[in-house]
């Protein structure tokens, strides 16, 4: 555990805001995870017959890898998730009764994920993202963050 916990915070782990936790971050838990599963691959595999008692065998090894990166990413992905579920309700936005605006993005690229992620969790706008047009026909009828590209720009 002391190797798994130095290596997190080497891989700046610890650094991350739990609110925007995302891919981006899981990369650095990976890292320091699989470091750590090296460091202990590598211990199992050059202790001798002599220390037959401390090497840690394979399964325990892989299972102790797939646990730690669950727990780690899973905690904080979950924080995340009820974040986004009830925090933000209790955030002041707009009122009620008043009615969203219509909008259909144009474009449904990464700018388009970027300002449908931002629509949604700023709660002073009043949009009501309709969908998307785009011309790449790539992706029509895909969706992006359960938004539709529902056509061309024409």
């Amino acid at each position: 555990m002391l190797i798994q916990f130095s290596l997190l915070l080497l891989f700046g782990a610890y650094a991350f805001f739990w609110r925007y936790f995302g891919l981006g971050e899981i990369k650095a838990f990976f890292k320091a995870i699989g470091g750590a599963g090296l460091i202990f691959l590598f211990f199992r595999l050059v202790l001798s017959q002599d220390f037959q008692s401390f090497r840690i065998p394979l399964s325990i090894i892989f299972v102790d890898l797939v646990l730690a990166f669950v727990g780690v990413t899973g905690i904080r992905l979950l924080r995340r998730c009820l974040y986004e579920r009830f925090e933000k309700q209790l955030e002041p936005g707009r009122l009620v009764s008043e009615k969203p605006r219509k909008v259909l993005l144009v474009g449904a690229g990464t700018a388009a994920a970027l300002a449908i992620s931002e629509i949604r969790k700023r709660r002073d706008l009043s949009f009501d993202i309709k969908g998307m047009v785009d011309d790449d026909p790539q992706k029509q009828g895909v969706k992006i963050q359960n938004v539709k590209v529902l056509g061309t720009i024409q």
